[in-house]
């Protein structure tokens, strides 16, 4: 995985277009301002290679709020542009992390530009780097309350058993996830760390989802209205890219470099999925899957 950009590896400043972030072969030019009437903030801009925007097919631009930890991602056109709306919080300064990501969902770059609601008294900046982590968003009172995250851990070790009665899985294999989120919540409880707590509800909403499918594949299918084959093989897509997100953070934050290599791999066999769901979607959804399983054995050896 390429190396999030050193405080020195991008040039920053306006442009015709906006703000512009200039790294080593690649330019994020963001037009939306960096001030907002509207709690609904539309977040716009295009990305630049030098080599040339056809490389840029199937990649993304993951948008996350820093103040609640919700991610959004926003697929370019061919054009390179995207589009995407982000709620803020009112009255407050908000920065969003954008991160530039390739068809296989390997970063490329990334930045922290602050959005200033109406009420702020500071003008809307911009920062090379993601926030550190003594700059985390601390809150007296974290969302969602304790008791409804105790709840989702509950739905998810549920699942987790249902599916290994199902599918003949080892259970305490599909459970180790979830208790390393609940883990990783309970610190941050403690510390009243929002962004790291929503990003362990966020991890383990995502695995719900994920567990879901697993238990969906081994009932019968009741009959359901059609939809294009393209459009269910870019929802597998999209799962498959969100859940190897979530697990490479995860292997990051453990710096175990021999498990990203081998999430390194999985995400290079990924390469060229969207371009194929048009021309040959179940080929593409039965190797999403395949994928998905990979991914799941590197985050039961965490």
């Amino acid at each position: 995985m390429p190396p999030h950009p050193s405080p020195h590896s991008a040039d920053i400043g306006p442009s015709t277009d906006g703000t512009r972030y200039s790294f080593p072969g690649i330019e994020l030019h963001l037009t939306s301002s960096l001030h907002s009437d509207d709690a609904l903030y539309a977040a716009t801009g295009f990305v630049r290679l030098e080599c040339g925007n056809a490389a840029l097919d199937g990649s993304f631009v993951r948008i996350r709020s820093l103040v609640t930890g919700l991610a959004e991602e926003a697929f370019l056109d061919m054009h390179g542009a995207f589009s995407q709306d982000i709620e803020l919080q009112p009255e407050t300064d908000n920065p969003l992390e954008f991160t530039v990501c390739d068809g296989s969902g390997r970063e490329m770059a990334r930045v922290v530009a602050t959005v200033r609601h109406p009420s702020c008294d500071r003008e809307g900046r911009a920062e090379q780097l993601p926030l550190k982590p003594q700059q985390r968003n601390r809150s007296p009172i974290l969302d969602p309350p304790w008791p409804r995250f105790a709840q989702l851990v509950e739905r998810c070790l549920n699942l987790a058993s249902e599916v290994a009665d199902k599918t003949g899985r080892n259970p305490d294999e599909l459970c180790e996830h979830i208790h390393a989120q609940e883990r990783y919540a309970e610190q941050a409880y403690e510390e009243r760390d929002q962004t790291l707590y929503h990003e362990c509800n966020d991890n383990l909403e995502q695995y719900r989802g994920y567990l879901m499918h697993l238990l969906g594949d081994t009932l019968p299918r009741p009959p359901r209205p059609s939809r294009p084959a393209e459009e269910e093989a870019r929802s597998e897509i999209t799962r498959f890219r969100t859940y190897l997100s979530a697990v490479w953070k995860q292997v990051r934050e453990k710096q175990r470099s021999d498990l990203e290599a081998r999430l390194s791999e999985i995400a290079a066999q990924a390469r060229g999925l969207s371009q194929r769901a048009k021309s040959d979607p179940q080929s593409v959804m039965r190797e999403t899957n395949r994928l998905g399983r990979e991914v799941e054995k590197v985050a039961n050896l965490l």
